[in-house]
């Protein structure tokens, strides 16, 4: 069932929900009926073996790993990945797929190959490095996504502006 159909029947008060390409993607009809709070954004970072060349970098260009193997964690990400190496006119090389980002982790850790991951997805590892990808790497917009009928809930409203006030971890 989709988030905004669950949303819609009730089976589910409140859904996090994300886009890369535009803030609030939800339709005209949809934004009759939903709200879409935007919380802080989740940027997507290169990991890399430990052993890699760029490890030591502290910021990346996507066009610096063009020539990479690539493990996809999910969807998504692969997507907004294939439309920035479509941008760049690079062709991706993908070594493995998959839609866990903790699995795509390990195979990264195992030398499989690099792999774009959300911040908020990192795991710490001494076997990995992040990297930042810069100036404009690839964003996930994150928001709370809720009925306007459901926020005539003062609990809910309350959740929702305490998510929106959350800091961003660095």
């Amino acid at each position: 069932m989709s988030t905004s159909r669950s949303l819609r029947q009730g089976a589910v008060d409140l859904a996090l929900a994300y886009s890369f390409d535009e803030p609030q993607p939800l339709t005209p009809g949809e934004r009759r009926r939903l709200r879409w709070t935007p919380l802080p954004d989740d940027p997507l970072y290169a990991v890399l073996p430990r052993t890699h060349p760029l490890a030591a970098r502290t910021r990346l260009d996507l066009a610096e790993l063009a020539d990479q193997r690539w493990v996809l964690g999910c969807l998504k990400t692969e997507a907004q990945l294939r439309r920035y190496a479509a941008r760049i006119g690079i062709e991706l090389d993908i070594a493995a797929t998959t839609t866990d980002y903790l699995f795509a982790q390990a195979l990264v850790r195992a030398g499989v190959g690099v792999s774009l991951i959300p911040r908020v997805a990192l795991e710490d590892s001494p076997d990995q490095t992040v990297v930042e990808l810069g100036p404009y790497g690839p964003v996930r917009h994150v928001a709370a996504v809720t009925t306007r009928r459901g926020l005539e809930s003062a609990h809910l409203a309350q959740f929702v502006d305490l998510l929106a006030g959350i800091s961003p971890v660095t």
